[in-house]
């Protein structure tokens, strides 16, 4: 389950470089990932909460959504 989110993640950070090069301006950009992060993250706090996930994997997880 971590791999898939992890490519879900590195996904989601590709498509949003895609926006900009798409000429998407940047709070129209902005306005997507918040809720793109809200639903996304709301999964991932869920499955941390019924301790499918660690908190490492849920750090890595992030780091790769923000592109770190």
């Amino acid at each position: 389950m971590f791999e898939q989110l992890m490519v879900v993640a590195d996904k989601a950070k590709e498509e949003f470089k895609e926006l900009e090069e798409n000429n998407w301006t940047k709070g129209e950009i902005e306005k997507y990932k918040r809720g793109y992060n809200n639903g996304f993250f709301d999964i991932v706090s869920r499955l941390r909460f019924e301790k499918l996930l660690s908190q490492t994997e849920v750090s890595l997880i992030e780091a790769m959504f923000d592109g770190e």
